[in-house]
């Protein structure tokens, strides 16, 4: 038997447009996972995720939500005429449009109020805190208002049943959502652009992060033709065939507020592939709290040294000084010479012992750094007895020890 082809699960004819629905909502929501993925495995590659990384994440999930409640509203009629729709189907896709209504306003909320806790993470000004915080309000207060204006449109038990007469002014509704749509996300473009006009840098750097979070402004523009295409879906009589228009529209609205959520964080992973730099190499913190331990634990013994020969420097001295009239000065030297030779020594011998938490390196840098000048450093200790001279004629008067020890150090 020959083998047959699959119908495909959604196909553009002139009476059906949802395929057109069902390809901008897929392919926008890729786009969507992978900058929020790919800002994920950057933040966990230098450090923890924070609470602007959770909402945009949560945004994400909702958006994933609602693009599934879109799909399945093309399966029972969105796109289609409402003369070829059964009632059942309408039904169905009435109660699919009537929850992907309010998921997105609650993608979209996420989504701003990961920007706003971004921004809040960055600026330790206390006006734009304190902007910061009254924009979260705004937010929370559009997100709550909007769900349940949208929750109640219409008179129970079937809230998503539009009929005339028995529902609000849906056209109202949604130019009110839309216009605090618009507001909130230039605030968002407006507040770090104030931040950055206090920050002391140059001003290439101050424009590089004002056009990040200034990349925001073009969702605005789609928000307003969705809302003209909201008001084409009002002003006729065919629900589910005119309703291609205003779900594209919100597709590509709930998905750029998450990709330009994401792009002052998605600088750091382009950055990363410019300079060739990999996602699995060792992190620059790693790094240099290793140096930094070798570092200081290089230190500690160079000094431990120095402090060594410094004791011995002094004491020797001293001993000098309180035995220099007596016979027993040459005796004295002897030791002391011997025992800066044995504290030399004994401190190249404690200094590689305590060197064995340092990390192993490499042939090359041992080479490097061991064993690359040698110097042999010889101790002469000569005594002239002045005293003995002087009492005992005839006498040279001068006895010599002579003391030679070699001690080798490598550099």
């Amino acid at each position: 038997m020959a083998d047959q082809e699959s119908p495909a699960f959604f196909q553009i004819s002139p009476d059906n447009h949802a395929p057109w629905v069902v390809v901008t909502a897929t392919v926008f929501l890729i786009y969507s996972i992978m900058a929020v993925v790919s800002k994920v495995v950057s933040k966990l590659h230098l450090t923890f995720m924070k609470i602007y990384d959770w909402l945009i994440v949560a945004s994400t999930i909702t958006a994933l939500v609602q693009t599934t409640c879109v799909i399945a509203a093309c399966k029972h009629g969105l796109g289609q005429h409402h003369d070829a729709v059964s009632h059942d189907q309408f039904a169905s896709f009435s109660r699919y449009t009537y929850a992907a209504q309010m998921l997105f306003i609650i993608a979209c909320a996420f989504a701003k109020a990961s920007v706003v806790s971004f921004v809040m993470a960055i600026a330790p000004q206390r006006r734009i805190q304190r902007s910061c915080y009254a924009l979260l309000a705004i937010i929370f207060g559009w997100t709550v208002s909007g769900v349940f204006a949208i929750a109640f449109q219409c008179k129970l038990p079937q809230p998503w049943i539009f009929e005339d007469g028995k529902c609000i002014d849906q056209e109202a509704l949604s130019l009110f959502l839309g216009i605090a749509n618009i507001l909130t996300d230039l605030a968002l473009v407006a507040i770090p652009s104030a931040m950055m006009w206090w920050v002391q840098t140059n001003t290439t750097r101050k424009w590089q992060v004002v056009t990040l979070f200034a990349s925001r402004i073009i969702v605005p523009i789609f928000i307003i033709v969705q809302l003209v295409e909201y008001r084409k879906l009002y002003e006729s009589d065919d629900r589910s065939w005119n309703m291609v228009g205003p779900a594209i529209w919100s597709q590509l609205v709930m998905n750029l507020s998450i990709l330009t959520a994401c792009i002052p964080s998605l600088k750091t992973v382009l950055d990363m592939f410019k300079s060739g730099t990999s996602f699995f190499t060792v992190p620059a913190q790693y790094q240099t709290t290793v140096d930094n331990s070798s570092q200081g634990l290089r230190s500690k013994i160079a000094t431990a040294v120095t402090q060594r020969f410094t004791t011995k420097r002094t004491a020797n001295r001293s001993q000098n000084n309180t035995t220099a009239s007596s016979g027993e000065w040459p005796t004295k030297q002897m030791k002391a010479v011997s025992g800066q030779h044995s504290a030399l020594v004994s401190s190249n011998v404690r200094s590689h012992s305590d060197m064995k938490d340092v990390p192993v390196r490499s042939e090359s840098q041992r080479s490097l750094t061991e064993n690359a000048i040698m110097r042999t450093v010889a101790y002469e200790v000569g005594y002239e007895d002045m005293m003995a001279a002087h009492n005992a004629a005839g006498s040279d008067g001068q006895s010599r020890i002579s003391i030679n020890s070699e001690a080798q150090h490598s550099y």
